[in-house]
């Protein structure tokens, strides 16, 4: 009887384990696509102002692309690559001195990234786990900001930087084949350059080299993700 017992809890185990592995071939989809339009406007009370700048009007918008393929190269072992492309454009009033003239200023800017990463997963049960996400990333950006004022300048930033993180991340399946992802911060090194410019009427040229280390962890650095498991 007492061997029954342990033959038949043993075999649960064994069942439990096998169903909880993520298996060797099985396919991993994801990615996320972004957009966001803002506007603020802005009233100032000052009366030594002139009348056209006492409300003020600020735009921003954001788009992003940023799909991702993976596969498991063992049981709960993957390995895949990002990449994302951002494109932005912010406009903001602007005056040059005392005459109450009022232009704008506009900035466009884009992003590309290209970023493996390795994942292990370890699964307690076939719906719950967690898996430590590590990403290794180069970036290339690029702004340009003009305005519409007589006799201003034309400028450009423009910079890349490659990275390193580890991303511990909790996993859920509501279904087989879908995994909900909640990640609650990151460990990393960066390093990364700059250049900034101007042209019309007075050229110049800025460079600025950096190099970060850090761990973020808290609720502030909750970030929630989704991928599609083909396969599983």
């Amino acid at each position: 009887m007492y061997r029954s017992f342990l033959l038949t809890m043993g075999l649960s185990m064994l069942a439990l384990s096998a169903e909880a592995q993520i298996t060797e071939g099985t396919k991993l989809l994801g990615g996320s696509v972004g957009y966001t339009r803002s506007t603020t406007t802005a009233t100032y009370g000052n009366p030594s102002l002139p009348a056209v700048l006492r409300e003020q009007e600020y735009t921003n918008r954001n788009l992003s692309i940023s799909p991702q393929v993976g596969l498991f190269i063992a049981d709960n072992v993957a390995a895949g690559l990002s990449v994302g492309y951002t494109s932005r454009k912010q406009t903001s009033p602007y005056y040059t001195g005392p005459a109450p003239d009022l232009y704008q200023r506009s900035v466009t800017g884009n992003s590309f990234r290209v970023a493996p990463y390795l994942r292990y997963y370890y699964m307690p049960t076939a719906t719950f786990g967690v898996f430590g996400h590590l990403i290794a990333s180069y970036d290339k950006w690029s702004d340009k900001y003009t305005d519409n004022a007589p006799g201003t300048s034309v400028g450009e930033n423009q910079g890349h930087n490659i990275g390193l993180s580890i991303i511990p991340t909790m996993v859920f399946f509501p279904v087989e084949k879908v995994g909900l992802e909640l990640a609650f911060g990151s460990i990393g090194y960066n390093r990364g350059s700059s250049t900034s410019g101007s042209s019309i009427p007075n050229g110049f040229e800025d460079k600025n080299v950096g190099s970060s280390f850090g761990a973020n962890f808290g609720f502030n650095q909750l970030t929630l993700g989704a991928s599609y498991y083909l396969s599983r």
